[in-house]
């Protein structure tokens, strides 16, 4: 801020008190404006938590402290009217002063005041710096269409049942990767866009007790979903058993308030003993087979989930 004052102003005929004095104004009155619109853009251009979806916001309060956040923002909006206020006071006692000293130790009082105000800001500056980063890494996901969302226990094939209905393009490997972020992808149609999310995958734990990573998909289920598309593998080659898959299953229906469409992948390399004991397991009347890896009834599903939103099911 002092490289702000670098620019004197001076009064011919002025005496050395006034002349000194119009320095020291002129240098009071642009440091408080610089440092009171600067910290006013810091507070009032972040996001407004209570503005946000309550999906948005939940998945942000995974990643950092909601309640620290909206503090800090607070202080440091309330900051830029303290200095304002320490400008004030110090511009008259600087008018009032009768000797150049006078004028020099108030100066020195105002900048004094301010740098402790603002270095007691610096945590909060890293902890609103940091909320911002968070929020632009969001994703790019629209809260007003109709949106499905994939879930299923880790390594089920949702990243590439994902691919295969939209053109999104989810990091996908040969071996066991589970995905760890929210994932968009979109299938458009005659009557508009249908959203689909793929979301990391769920274990069978309490709600309470899931890691970040799958209360990202918790949140998704339970604020976004119109339609859910719930993998199944089969053939246990995901590595966890049909028992616990089923347990996963059951845990999703206890959050959403949508249908929720089984679908067993894998077909390619299922057998007819899988499907049996799937059956016995899962004991559900319908299900959907496929293939994410080998395209297999991909377009049949691609027809349901069209039909489903062109044509509503009637609440009952």
């Amino acid at each position: 801020m002092v490289r702000l004052c670098k620019r004197r102003t001076s009064k011919k005929g002025a005496s050395r008190l006034e002349t000194r004095k119009l320095k020291a104004l002129e240098c009071v009155k642009l440091a408080s404006k610089f440092a009171t619109e600067k910290l006013k853009n810091i507070a009032l251009k972040s996001p407004f938590i209570e503005d946000l979806h309550p999906f948005f916001k939940e998945l942000l309060a995974v990643s950092v402290d909601i309640d620290s956040y909206r503090s800090c923002s607070a202080r440091i909006h309330g900051a830029s009217r303290i200095i304002k206020r320490i400008a004030y006071l110090h511009l008259s006692e600087i008018r009032r002063a009768r000797r150049i000293g006078e004028v020099a130790a108030f100066e020195r009082e105002f900048f004094g005041r301010t740098l402790s105000i603002l270095k007691d800001l610096d945590d909060c500056f890293i902890e609103v710096r940091r909320f911002q980063e968070i929020f632009q890494t969001l994703p790019d996901i629209d809260t007003t269409i109709p949106t499905v969302v994939i879930a299923g226990a880790p390594n089920v094939g949702k990243s590439s049942l994902l691919r295969r209905l939209t053109r999104a393009q989810p990091e996908v490997k040969p071996y066991p990767f589970t995905t760890k972020e929210l994932i968009v992808g979109h299938l458009t149609h005659s009557l508009g866009k249908i959203q689909l999310i793929d979301t990391p995958g769920l274990l069978d734990s309490p709600i309470e007790e899931k890691k970040s990573t799958e209360q990202k998909a918790i949140i998704a289920l339970r604020h976004i979903s119109d339609l859910v598309l719930f993998l199944v593998d089969p053939t246990e080659t995901c590595g966890f058993s049909l028992d616990y898959q089923r347990r996963v299953l059951e845990s999703v229906k206890s959050i959403v308030n949508c249908e929720v469409w089984v679908i067993v992948n894998k077909v390619d390399i299922t057998s007819p003993e899988h499907i049996e004991n799937f059956k016995k397991k899962f004991m559900v009347d319908e299900f959907i087979p496929v293939s994410a890896e080998k395209s297999i009834n991909i377009e049949s599903v691609k027809s349901k989930i069209v039909d489903f939103f062109a044509c509503p099911p009637r609440p009952i």
